[in-house]
Order: C-alpha cells, then sequence, then structure tokens
C-alpha cells in the first residue's frame, strides 16, 4: 500500500511540473512579446488589433432555396471569398461593408459563375436554378446583424 501512496505521489508531483512549467511558457510568451511590443499578437497595426464591422460569407442555394455546397463546384469556402475580392480588386470596385452596388454585385457574381457553372457535373446535381449568395455580418447596437442578398443567379 505504501508504494501505492509513493506512486500517486510522484504523479502528482509530475503533473505539478508539467503544468508550472507549461503556463511558465505561455506566461513568458505574453510578457515578453508585452514588452517587445509590436509583435504578434500585441501588433499595434490595425489589421491585427481591431477587427473590421463587417464579414461576408458566401454560399450557394437551388431553386428550392436549399443551400448547395460549394464542394459541388470543387471550391471550398475560403477559395469563393478569395476569387470575390480579387475580382473586386483586380476590376476596381471598392468594396465592404456593403458598398458594392447592385451592378457591381452583378458583374463578380457573373464572373464567378461563369467559371463554376463550368465545372458542375450536372447529371449529378440537376440544379434548375442556382443562386449565388453574399451573406454579410456587422455589429450595431449590441447585436450582430445579417444582410443575405443573391448576387447572382443562373438558370
Amino acid at each position: 500500500m505504501e508504494e501505492h501512496q509513493k506512486y500517486i505521489k510522484s504523479l502528482i508531483k509530475k503533473g505539478v511540473k508539467y503544468l508550472v512549467s507549461t503556463f511558465g511558457i505561455g506566461l513568458l510568451y505574453c510578457l515578453g512579446f508585452l514588452a517587445l511590443r509590436e509583435t504578434h499578437p500585441f501588433s499595434r497595426f490595425p489589421m491585427y488589433n481591431s477587427f473590421l464591422n463587417w464579414a461576408y460569407v458566401f454560399y450557394f442555394s437551388d431553386e428550392n432555396k436549399e443551400l448547395v455546397p460549394s464542394q459541388d463546384f470543387q471550391i471550398d469556402a475560403a477559395d469563393l471569398s478569395h476569387f470575390y475580392y480579387s475580382y473586386a480588386g483586380a476590376n476596381e470596385i471598392l468594396y465592404g461593408f456593403y458598398s458594392e452596388s447592385d451592378k457591381e454585385l452583378q458583374n463578380i457574381g457573373s464572373a464567378m459563375m461563369e467559371n463554376l457553372i463550368k465545372i458542375r457535373n450536372q447529371d449529378q446535381y440537376p440544379i434548375q436554378q442556382l443562386s449565388f449568395h453574399r451573406l454579410g455580418f456587422y455589429y450595431e447596437n449590441d447585436s450582430i446583424r445579417k444582410v443575405d442578398k443573391i448576387i447572382y443567379e443562373a438558370k
């Protein structure tokens, strides 16, 4: 029984040492970078220490308003966002916080869908109508608001 108690005590001792060393390393990391300032995660650059008051998410829906997975087009959500921002930037369209006009959204949506519809296998995914949505989020009056806008429809 005495050996059992010694073994448990040694396990507790090792656990305490592990926690102290783990938290100690984390504490040193935080203190060190706070002292150095302009280093992740304590940078004063706006892109690192504040967040924009808008975010866009993109998705597809069919004629029944059912979600169509972006993987059906061999693309993921990050690629959809990247394409949106790249196309807007290349065509000098100011984007963000719902500043895009309906015509600009139509142009972006049209360009994106033109490429994506070619990829989709019509036999495997017989969709009569495909809608491309921009779902936007922003913070207002202690609430997160959302705006869902269809930016392009293909029939």
